[in-house]
């Protein structure tokens, strides 16, 4: 005959030594299961580890050492997922920190990976820096939209959605060109430190805007001046025709608070 297991012990209730029978069977089965788990976590196999401390609940410092399995575990599986990250494999990056939930910043790097995917589409609305629209300040700024007019060698050319306020060209009447203007002054000063935090500000890369007659409208033989450098600038009269060649792409709604600033306004807002 068989050893009995603690079934068996168990079912002969309160007969001579059962229960203290069932609660030796109990503990020898529960020191296997421990003696198993220590192995594996020796053996480094921590995912492994975690279940089998998992499943043995209160037992000793079971429940100690299954975190200390789990963390191991998902510090392995951040760097795969950075390491995925730098071989430039966004998708598999993505899904594997937002598989590890929030240890550490995965959350936070599976959503800017998402984001950085956007970025990538022409076509694409993708949303970076805020900025007053609905004219109600009392609520803070709002998201501002961006259309992503092209992408190439890890570069957006990104393009307001929406009409974000009104501002004059220059504001003195005279000859201008470009790099003068007040109008260049506000947007790489007080609309760039406005709407964007300083992270934001340091991923906004600094253009060569090309500002030859080529940029211009040919008919009127304008002088654009010398080229500038800058964060943010309006598109020439050549690159409007070359990203938004379709009529009604040309067509931009304003914000509430550039209708309240003074913008044109053709419909009630």
């Amino acid at each position: 005959m068989g050893f009995l297991g603690s079934k068996a012990f168990k079912a002969l209730g309160e007969y001579k030594d059962s229960e203290t029978r069932v609660r030796e069977v109990n503990e020898a089965k529960n020191a296997e299961a421990y003696l198993k788990a220590e192995n594996l976590l020796k053996e480094k196999k921590y995912d492994q580890a975690a279940k089998a401390f998992s499943a043995l609940g209160n037992y000793r410092d079971s429940k100690a050492l299954m975190n200390e399995a789990a963390e191991a575990q998902n510090a392995i599986d951040y760097e795969e997922a950075e390491q995925l990250y730098q071989n430039k494999e966004y998708d598999k990056a993505a899904a594997a920190f937002k598989a590890l939930g929030n240890y550490k910043d995965s959350s936070f790097r599976a959503a800017k990976i998402q984001e950085l995917k956007n970025f990538k589409k022409v076509g694409n609305i993708v949303t970076f820096g805020a900025y007053e629209q609905d004219n109600n300040r009392a609520n803070g700024k709002e998201p501002i939209e961006w259309i992503v007019l092209d992408q190439k060698e890890g570069k957006a050319l990104l393009l307001s959605r929406y009409v974000l306020d009104c501002k004059k060209y220059n504001e003195t009447w005279k000859a201008v060109t470009w790099e003068t203007c007040t109008l260049r002054s506000w947007l790489n000063d007080d609309f760039l430190n406005n709407a964007f935090s300083v992270t934001e500000q340091q991923r906004i890369l600094t253009t060569t805007v090309d500002n030859s007659r080529e940029q211009g409208n040919e008919a009127w033989y304008t002088d654009g001046g010398n080229n500038t450098e800058d964060k943010i600038f309006l598109l020439s009269y050549s690159e409007v025709n070359q990203y938004l060649y379709a009529e009604e792409s040309r067509w931009c709604f304003g914000t509430k608070y550039s209708y309240a600033q003074g913008a044109y306004n053709t419909v009630s807002c």
